[in-house]
């Protein structure tokens, strides 16, 4: 397998001669679609642990209420709003929302599925108001 891996390496440098796999490959290995941790800074967080990891294709409201503790990943589309407080060693999969109006804890070494919704509060369903993000 080596063999034609460095027979393919050696084909795409005769039609690119100036083309370098290592600094290209080093490149690649730099790319990454989490935030830094000097971005995680800036977002506001109440609290966040070391080793967090969360997709810039994330999003946040009301960040000044979330605690996110330390081996935390946060996947690409989530959405994080309300009073949450994440433990260590926790991971949401990608295109899960939590809405913690009253509050959510997620303890040490829990996870949500990819595509689940965690919700604290709801509407009032009984049939004596009009509900929905739009009625007054």
């Amino acid at each position: 397998m080596d063999y034609e891996f460095d027979k393919l390496i050696q084909q795409i440098k005769s039609f690119f001669p100036l083309w370098d796999y290592k600094q290209y490959r080093g490149y690649c290995m730099k790319l990454t679609s989490f935030l830094s941790d000097k971005e995680l800074k800036t977002r506001g967080f109440k609290s966040i642990g070391k080793n967090v990891k969360i997709s810039k294709y994330a999003r946040f409201y009301d960040t000044a209420s979330i605690s996110i503790g330390n081996n935390v990943r946060i996947d690409d589309f989530c959405i994080l709003s309300g009073a949450i407080n994440l433990g260590s060693n926790i991971h949401i999969s990608a295109y899960s929302a939590l809405y913690g109006q009253y509050g959510i804890e997620m303890q040490d070494f829990s996870g949500v599925s990819p595509r689940c919704t965690i919700l604290s509060a709801s509407d009032d369903f009984s049939g004596e108001y009009m509900v929905g993000p739009m009625v007054p």
